[in-house]
């Protein structure tokens, strides 16, 4: 019985503590406000580590391209990703964003926000789906990426 009771209270536990890393991937759109066009969320990429079992502080790298390369958006800067319960975590961050149109690179600040679901609370290697606007603010413009990502997260 006090086995069966250790047993229950490990598989229960929260990995949620120290070094984590995650890769998403998945598919969008981006829109700089007049045209929008599909987009694949390349590799999107954190690494960082758990302050607390809910909150995580993470260096984070995101981004899309349409399918010729030529309309590219990229995020990277410090993020922030807090749990708010077993299952659900939100997360965003501030920081550089560039955007690429057939050529002109335009470079400024870039905002990353971010919602997910973990398919396996309690993983130390989570499995989820989530959702991530980035928008890069450069001079009186800006460029939207929304995507719709799978990911895996080692907590």
């Amino acid at each position: 019985m006090v086995s069966l009771l250790c047993l229950s209270s490990i598989a229960n536990a929260d990995p949620k503590d120290g070094w984590t890393f995650e890769a998403n991937i998945g598919t969008g759109a981006i829109s700089d406000g007049v045209e929008t066009t599909a987009a694949s969320a390349g590799l999107n990429l954190s690494v960082g580590r758990f302050l607390t079992p809910k909150l995580a502080v993470l260096l984070r790298a995101a981004g899309g391209a349409d399918k010729s390369f030529d309309y590219r958006q990229v995020f990277l800067g410090p993020s922030v990703q807090y749990w708010t319960s077993r299952n659900v975590w939100v997360g965003g961050g501030l920081g550089f964003g560039s955007l690429l149109n057939t050529g002109d690179q335009l470079d400024g600040l870039g905002v990353d926000a971010r919602a997910g679901y973990t398919l396996n609370p309690g993983s130390t290697h989570s499995l989820n789906l989530s959702v991530e606007l980035t928008r890069t603010q450069f001079g009186g413009s800006a460029a939207t990426l929304g995507a719709v990502l799978i990911g895996w997260q080692m907590l």
